[in-house]
């Protein structure tokens, strides 16, 4: 499964532009073409993807939810937009520390 990392939405140090619903399920971000293209793959073949929440403040990291991606745009050659849809919470602790990466799988 397909693990994307974000920052809470609080969070003022925000690396993309990202768009939240609430405190767990994400909306739209702004990512890389690699990641753009990871979520293209998912979004052809059904898989939903997971989100790895950075911790902030007194909440710990966690995997907040899990989405399917509901459509891939290519800004230009380097950014994509990524919107999700028929999200499921799920507040669940991480089997993963993340560390200088923005996705990972399990």
């Amino acid at each position: 499964m397909l693990y994307l990392v974000v920052h809470h939405h609080q969070d003022r140090s925000q690396p993309w532009i990202n768009k939240w619903i609430d405190d767990d399920r994400v909306k739209t971000i702004t990512t890389t073409r690699e990641i753009g293209r990871h979520c293209e793959k998912a979004a052809q073949s059904g898989e939903r993807i997971r989100f790895h929440r950075c911790g902030y403040g007194t909440s710990g990291p966690l995997i907040c939810a899990e989405a399917r991606v509901a459509s891939v745009e290519a800004v230009d050659k380097t950014m994509y937009l990524v919107h999700f849809d028929e999200h499921i919470v799920l507040q669940v602790a991480s089997q993963a520390i993340p560390q200088g990466t923005s996705w990972y799988r399990l």
